[in-house]
């Protein structure tokens, strides 16, 4: 993983670093895993609007088990047990605590981040006429990113230093 690098270079104190995954995703995987079972419409529904319930209480555990019961005759290169071993991933990882994170505050989807993507990336970079290499759109954010994080004096004096 890249977190340590990426908490360095913003210079986050690691213990304020939540990692979740994003809120709709999970739901996605449980999704995909509960329709390449074959169940019927109707019971799939049920399962998915409880096993989703369970997920936002935190409860991945729980989740995971009740797909694993639901899997148990499918093969182990079967979709169902992919996205199994994903969610079981994450959660063992801490990424699957959606009730701790509500408490805390911490948001549990990625809607922000997204709009932020649209608004800031797409809309300057991929507009009628304009035209950017990836090395000088990539130079563009992170001089952006030194403005609003306040490191520009920073990032500056460090690159003067390195031009001596």
């Amino acid at each position: 993983m890249r977190w340590p690098w990426v908490i360095a270079q913003v210079g986050l104190e690691p213990c304020r670093v939540v990692k979740a995954l994003d809120w709709c995703h999970a739901v996605h995987h449980v999704s995909v895993a509960l329709a390449a079972l074959g169940l019927a419409e109707g019971r799939r529904q049920e399962l998915y609007q409880r096993l989703r319930g369970l997920l936002k209480e935190g409860k991945s555990r729980l989740v995971v088990g009740e797909l694993e019961v639901l899997a148990a005759n499918e093969p182990d290169d079967s979709p169902t047990w992919r996205e199994i071993r994903y969610l079981t991933k994450h959660s063992n990882a801490g990424r699957l605590r959606y009730n701790c994170f509500r408490y805390r505050g911490v948001p549990i989807g990625s809607g922000a981040i997204e709009s932020t993507i649209r608004r800031v990336i797409n809309l300057r970079l991929k507009g009628n006429g304009i035209y950017w290499t990836e090395e000088n759109a990539e130079a563009v954010f992170q001089l952006r990113a030194a403005v609003l994080s306040g490191r520009w004096e920073e990032i500056l004096a460090h690159t003067l230093a390195t031009q001596w």
